[in-house]
C-alpha cells in the first residue's frame, strides 16, 4: 500500500481561547500551527498498522509529533488504513471556510486523532471518522464506498441530504432520527460536532453560530444518551465530548449574550 500522504501540510483546529486575531467580517484567523496534516496522517497510519513510534524525543520535538498512544504489535486496522488514502484522495483540493485556506482533510484527520485519544480502537469507527463527509461533499454514493457494510452504514447515516418534498427542517429531523438508531454513527457525529464547534468562531457568521448552537443543544448532545446506552464502553468519551462541546458553546453564549 502506498503510504505517502495525499495532501499538503496545513493547520490543526484549536479551541477558541487559542485563536488570535480577527477579520473585519468577525471571523477569526489562525496564527498557531500545532500539527500538520502529514503529521496526523502518519500518526493514524502508524496507529492503525500496529507500529511502534519512530525517532527519539529530540526528533519528535523537532517534528512536532503527536503524543498519543500507539498499538505496537496489535492487529492491523485495515478499514482505517484504507480510509486514510480514500479520504485524502476524495477531499484533495477542498478547503475549510476561512481566510487561512485550511485543507479540508484536516477535519476528518483531527476527528480520528481525537477519537483515538478518547480510547476508540474500533476499526470501523475510526474509518467512519475519516470518511464521514466523502458522500456529502465528494459526490460519492454510500453503496459505492469500497468498505465493509458497517462503515458504509455509518457514512450513509452521517450524510445529510434534503429529499424531494422535504423542507430543511423535516430533513434535519429525519437525519437525527436516523443517527439515533445507529449508535456508532451517533458517536462519530459527536466527534464531528466537537471539532466543528471548536472551529466555528473561525469561519461562522454570528447568525450561523446561533443556529448551530441551537441545533447542537437540541439534536446533537442528546445523541450521547444513545451511545451511553448502546455502547457503554465509550461512556467516558461521551462525557469528554459533552464537556468540551458544552464548554465551547456556553462560553460563546456568555461572551455574546443571548443573541449569538
Amino acid at each position: 500500500m502506498d503510504h505517502a500522504p495525499p495532501f499538503a501540510a496545513g493547520y490543526l483546529i484549536v479551541p477558541v481561547f487559542l485563536l488570535k486575531g480577527e477579520t473585519p467580517m468577525g471571523t477569526r484567523v489562525f496564527h498557531d500551527k500545532l500539527f500538520d496534516e502529514d503529521r496526523m496522517y502518519e500518526y493514524i497510519r502508524r496507529y492503525a498498522a500496529g507500529e511502534s513510534a519512530t525517532g527519539g524525543s529530540a526528533d519528535r520535538e523537532q517534528a512536532g509529533d503527536i503524543r498519543l498512544p500507539l498499538r505496537p504489535g496489535k492487529p492491523v486496522l485495515r478499514q482505517t488504513l484504507a480510509a486514510l488514502l480514500y479520504a485524502g484522495k476524495k477531499h484533495f483540493g477542498q478547503l475549510r471556510r476561512g481566510s487561512d485556506r485550511v485543507p479540508y482533510i484536516e477535519h476528518p484527520l483531527n476527528m480520528a486523532c481525537h477519537a483515538i485519544a478518547e480510547g476508540v480502537t474500533d476499526d470501523d469507527l475510526l474509518a467512519g471518522c475519516l470518511l464521514h463527509d466523502v458522500c456529502e461533499d465528494c459526490g460519492v454514493k454510500p453503496e459505492e464506498l469500497p468498505f465493509d457494510e458497517t462503515v458504509r452504514g455509518y457514512v450513509d447515516a452521517l450524510t445529510f441530504e434534503i429529499r424531494e418534498g422535504e423542507t430543511r427542517s423535516s430533513a434535519k429531523a429525519r437525519y437525527y432520527s436516523t443517527l439515533a438508531e445507529n449508535p456508532g454513527a451517533a458517536l462519530i457525529k459527536l466527534f464531528d460536532r466537537c471539532n466543528n464547534v471548536s472551529f466555528m468562531s473561525y469561519c461562522f457568521p454570528r447568525s450561523h453560530m446561533k443556529e448551530y448552537i441551537t441545533e447542537t443543544r437540541n439534536y446533537v448532545l442528546p445523541l450521547g444518551d444513545v451511545v451511553e446506552r448502546e455502547l457503554p464502553q465509550y461512556a467516558g468519551a461521551v462525557f469528554a465530548l459533552r464537556y468540551h462541546i458544552g464548554s465551547v458553546i456556553g462560553t460563546v453564549e456568555a461572551l455574546t449574550g443571548t443573541e449569538v
